[in-house]
């Protein structure tokens, strides 16, 4: 019934788009996924006060702008706003959400190292 490629039924018949057009449409599908992601991130890190001290952290693993973290510079860097250990359970909250790796332990160390997911920095990124 469709044997045109670029043809689409419309309401007042079939209806044809250039290439122009289509591109266009494309750009603007592309911009409203990435707007809608980033609304839809916000509202699920809102939603209680413990996602919303979560995203504290991940805000702030974000600013570090590297592909792992050490739990440590995270501690230090929020010293003044949490203590260590409710920031290790947000940092599981993170974990949950694949913003971040279950932890690595260095052998025979105490570094803790967090990989932090590089597709969750770009949706994030608009």
């Amino acid at each position: 019934m469709y044997n045109d490629p670029n043809s689409f039924p419309g309401l007042f018949g079939s209806m044809v788009f250039n290439e122009d057009t289509m591109k266009d449409a494309i750009s603007l599908a592309e911009r409203l996924v990435c707007h809608a992601a980033k609304v839809f991130d916000n509202f699920i890190l809102s939603s209680d006060v413990r996602i919303k001290e979560a995203s504290v952290v991940w805000n702030l693993i974000k600013g570090f702008n590297k592909s792992s973290v050490i739990q440590r510079e995270i501690v230090y860097a929020l010293r003044h706003k949490m203590v260590a250990e409710h920031i290790k359970e947000l940092l599981k909250v993170l974990i949950e959400r694949n913003l971040i790796s279950e932890p690595i332990r260095a052998p025979g160390g105490r570094t803790t190292t967090y990989l932090v997911n590089p597709k969750a920095l770009r949706k994030t990124d608009v």
